[in-house]
């Protein structure tokens, strides 16, 4: 398999940020002019879903990022040794996640615009032998964009159970983030696995919620 030079890497990023970006300004846009009045997502917590009837919001959000069939367009950008797609966050994850998050120590006192950054998320699979500082530094100075080591390691071993950098679009309080996540091909099967338990999680929520199998 052959290995993405730094700077072909970068040059396809850039492009793909740039795509992202831009359909993440129009479906804000597209969403604002829906007729209802959007909430400040940064001074509303994820505690206040429910007491101030957010939860339609939110899911309608969800929806309408569906309806807009956006895979096919990031699916163009695909190269050869950098793979690209896509995905709208499911109707049950959501519901999981905000149980989740109330039920950890802050209580659901986080932003709902914190919580929900992946409504739409986009995922890069690369085989680049590249840095998450190179990869960070290249994008604030490019884009002046929320760029982060979102790894995470067994509480217990201190093994890496997840490698990857993350990247969020947003334009405004009232707008939901969007996210990127950029993962190196040697870390992919790890990522993948930590993925998996994860959404076990959520099947289980499901299953024992009147859900599906």
């Amino acid at each position: 398999m052959d290995v993405m030079e730094r700077k072909d890497f970068l040059e396809n990023l850039d492009v793909l940020i740039s795509v992202v970006s831009r359909l993440h300004a129009e479906t804000s846009d597209a969403w604002s002019k829906m007729g209802s009045e959007q909430p400040n997502l940064k001074s509303l917590q994820v505690r206040d879903i429910f007491e101030e009837d957010l939860f339609p919001t939110i899911t309608a959000y969800d929806m309408f990022v569906s309806s807009m069939d956006l895979d096919k367009t990031i699916g163009s950008y695909e190269r050869e040794e950098f793979e690209v797609k896509s995905r709208v966050k499911m109707i049950n994850s959501i519901q999981s996640k905000i149980e989740r998050y109330t039920n950890m120590s802050h209580e659901g006192k986080v932003s709902i615009n914190k919580c929900f950054n992946d409504l739409l998320g986009v995922r890069v699979i690369a085989n680049c032998d590249i840095t998450h500082e190179e990869i960070c530094g290249h994008v604030r100075n490019t884009f002046d964009m929320k760029c982060i080591d979102s790894s995470k390691t067994d509480p217990e071993t201190g093994e890496p159970t997840y490698i990857a950098t993350h990247i969020y679009f947003r334009t405004g309080n009232k707008d939901f983030p969007w996210e990127l996540q950029i993962w190196l091909t040697k870390n992919a099967e790890r990522n993948f696995a930590s993925h998996e338990k994860y959404k076990q999680g959520y099947k289980v929520w499901d299953t024992d919620n009147g859900g599906g199998p």
